[in-house]
């Protein structure tokens, strides 16, 4: 039966009906996924106890990986499968868990969520940072499926969303059996939103576990040789929004008319932006060299095309963002500068790479108050700003080198958050029922 969730998703479905369509005819992605996202799910096999780990994108998936390793290790008799919202972040999550593993996550609507139970005959669910929705909530409850938060985090700007729509939202807060959350901070907000104290506990940031302090992958000798000379200081713009390529492109020319010579390597947050981004760099006199013609990744490579110095290297795969952190001599942010709340610092901070940001970085507050004390990052306001911190890296490498060994070794002082985690979230385990059925 219809709940009175469906019956508000469906009015506000009406109301958006004209935005849908239009999103349908032109984002092939959202297309692809609509019948998955409908309730279309491989069921999962055997009759094993399985947990349902559930991350929206990419930063929440490879947070998320840590904790899947230690759980797999602690419930080797146990499956685990992965739910992800966006197709980047099932493309990671496919890469680290393999596809058998890998599903996207339901709309909210009954009929897709109780499909989805019955595909998957959870024990648990673990949802990461937040996403609690008020169907998945309720029929959990009806199944008696235990609901956690792992690394909970509620911005801000959420927590005022979620407080306008309390009386839709505050029962299914109330409704986890756990709640892991990052900060002191975070407690606060989840219990302000129906999060009991006695389910509640500060075992900190996840995403610090989840780095990797390894060497990456080494880029193919065409990449290395498509952004050129290596003595020359090297940008990258990890994870940019649009507006933030165009000011990287004029923060970088502004220092080549200044006498400081440098590089720009441009990695948009989404790959399908690649076209529009190359565009970017056309119009503001510059080559853009697109990475995918360069040969697949992880593979030898191709000779880089003919080309009018200087080149603007722009990655349109999925898969390299760390690699290219490893060259870089100091790192950009992306969706800091506009209001998206910032994407992954942590990535180049743990390569040893300094930082620079936006001031929105309401995603990553912790970790980028934590570089910026240590040293290690910037966050300044505005345009000039951004060439002013850059300056400040790239006119002297024992500089950035120094800045950037203070934040990886700042990181590596907050590990331990996946382990008092599950064992915060250990009871649920032990008492969840083997493979919950049909309510």
């Amino acid at each position: 039966m219809p709940t009175a969730h469906d019956l508000v998703y469906a009015g506000a479905g009406l109301v958006g009906l004209p935005w849908i369509l239009a999103r349908l005819a032109r984002r092939p992605e959202v297309r692809a996924t609509l019948r998955s996202k409908l309730g279309d799910c491989r069921p999962r096999p055997g009759e094993r106890p399985g947990v349902w780990i559930h991350g929206v994108s990419v930063g929440e998936v490879l947070a998320a990986k840590i904790v899947v390793v230690e759980f797999m290790r602690r419930h080797p008799d146990w499956d685990v499968i992965c739910t992800t919202t966006t197709t980047t972040g099932h493309a990671a999550a496919v890469q680290s868990y393999g596809a058998d593993r890998v599903r996207y996550f339901p709309y909210d609507f009954s009929g897709p969520v109780e499909r989805v139970f019955d595909a998957l005959r959870p024990a648990a669910i673990l949802l990461m940072e937040l996403e609690i929705w008020p169907n998945l909530m309720s029929l959990a409850a009806r199944r008696r499926i235990p609901v956690a938060v792992v690394n909970g985090r509620v911005t801000a700007r959420a927590l005022g969303r979620y407080r306008l729509a309390a009386p839709l939202v505050q029962p299914a807060f109330r409704r986890l059996a756990a709640c892991a959350v990052q900060n002191g901070t975070m407690a606060e907000r989840f219990l302000a939103l129906g999060v009991s104290p006695d389910r509640l506990r500060v075992t900190g940031h996840v995403k610090f576990d989840a780095l990797s302090l390894d060497p990456p992958r080494p880029l193919p000798p065409a990449v290395l040789d498509a952004m050129g000379d290596p003595a020359v200081p090297l940008i990258v713009g990890g994870s940019t929004h649009p507006t933030e390529e165009e000011l990287l492109l004029r923060v970088v020319k502004r220092m080549r008319e200044e006498g400081l010579p440098c590089r720009l390597v441009l990695v948009p947050r989404h790959p399908p932006r690649a076209k529009e981004v190359a565009a970017a760099v056309q119009s503001a006199g510059m080559t853009p060299i697109l990475r995918s013609n360069l040969g697949a990744p992880g593979g030898e490579g191709q000779t880089p095309p003919a080309r009018a110095i200087p080149g603007v290297l722009v990655v349109d795969t999925i898969g390299e963002l760390r690699s290219f952190y490893a060259e870089s001599t100091a790192v950009y942010i992306g969706g800091s500068m506009i209001p998206h709340g910032g994407q992954n610092c942590l990535e180049p901070a743990a390569l040893g790479k300094p930082v620079v940001c936006g001031p929105y970085m309401a995603n990553f507050e912790d970790p980028i108050e934590l570089l910026i004390s240590a040293g290690a990052a910037f966050r300044v306001p505005h345009e000039k700003a951004v060439a002013d911190a850059f300056t400040h890296f790239l006119k002297d490498a024992r500089l950035a080198g120094a800045a950037g060994l203070a934040g990886r070794m700042a990181l590596e002082h907050t590990r331990g958050a996946t382990s008092k985690t599950l064992d915060f979230l250990e009871p649920i385990f032990q008492n969840a029922a083997p493979c919950p059925g049909r309510r």
